[in-house]
Formats: C-alpha cells, structure tokens, sequence
C-alpha cells in the first residue's frame, strides 16, 4: 500500500476523499426531494450540493489565485462533473508544487485576506467537510421512513 508522507499528499487524499463523499450523497439524493427547506435551515438541498462547488472554488483559487466565481447555474445532472473537473485540475497542479509553494503566502477568499497556502487550503478543507455533514443530515432528512423516493437520476 501506497503511504503518502508529504502534507500536500495528505491534504490531496483527504480532499479526494471528501469530494467523493460529497459525489457519493449527491448521486444518492431522492429528485424529488431536491427542492424541500430542511428542518435544520431554510435552504433546500439543490442549493447545498451546488454550493458544493463554491467551496471547491475556493480550494482551486487558493491553489492558483485568482478566485473565480461561477459562470452560470449548473443544473444537478452535470454538478458531479464540473465537481470532479473543479478540483482534480486544482489537486494535479498541488501535486507539482515544491515546500515553497505549499508554504506561500497567497491571496484568500476574502477581500484582503492573505495567508499561507497550506493554512487557507486546510481551512477550505474544513469548510468543505462542514459543508458535507450539512448535505448529509438532509440526506438522511430526505431517505428516512418507509417510501423513500427514487434517487437523484440525470433528469433533474
């Protein structure tokens, strides 16, 4: 087995491993219960899987400054893509990166917010995860009792 030994590799694994839990609640959301408030805040479970990006948008833009912002609404059925093409761009080019780069001191995701990178990337990280565990109490919102819907299929 493959051990990684660097911070960025663990940072690599660990995010790769969030996005495909992330994937994973995403794809097993019930369609038809995409757009229902949960009882734990007033947002609807569409727009906290698109939010999924804006956190990858921040990890990408800490990784290679500028942020950018989305161009357009994704609809559900292309979200997995651009979330996997979102960050695998950004992780391949953390991959490349020597100690001084992974120790830089960049813009964040603030205006006027500078840090080091690997402090603002662990923080997106977390933010991310945070995010996740969000997602996935409307999940289990959205599949609890006996007639749960159909999942989240390529029509919604």
């Amino acid at each position: 087995m493959n051990h990684r030994s660097s911070e960025p590799e663990l940072f690599i694994d660990l995010t790769r491993g969030e996005i495909d839990r992330a994937l994973r609640m995403i794809r097993r959301f019930p369609c038809e219960r995409l757009d229902e408030r949960g009882s734990d805040c007033g947002q609807t479970a569409r727009e906290l899987a698109l939010w999924f990006l804006e956190r990858v948008a921040v990890i990408e833009g800490i990784v290679r400054p500028p942020f950018r912002r989305l161009a357009a609404p994704i609809r559900m059925h292309e979200l997995a893509t651009a979330l996997e093409g979102a960050i695998a761009d950004a992780l391949r080019m953390l991959s490349s990166f020597d100690t001084s780069q992974w120790n830089e001191t960049v813009p964040g995701a603030l205006p006027g917010e500078r840090g080091r990178r690997a402090e603002l990337l662990w923080i997106a990280l977390r933010d991310l995860r945070r995010h996740a565990e969000h997602f996935a109490i409307h999940l289990r919102e959205a599949t609890r009792g006996p007639a749960a819907p159909r999942a989240l299929t390529r029509s919604a």
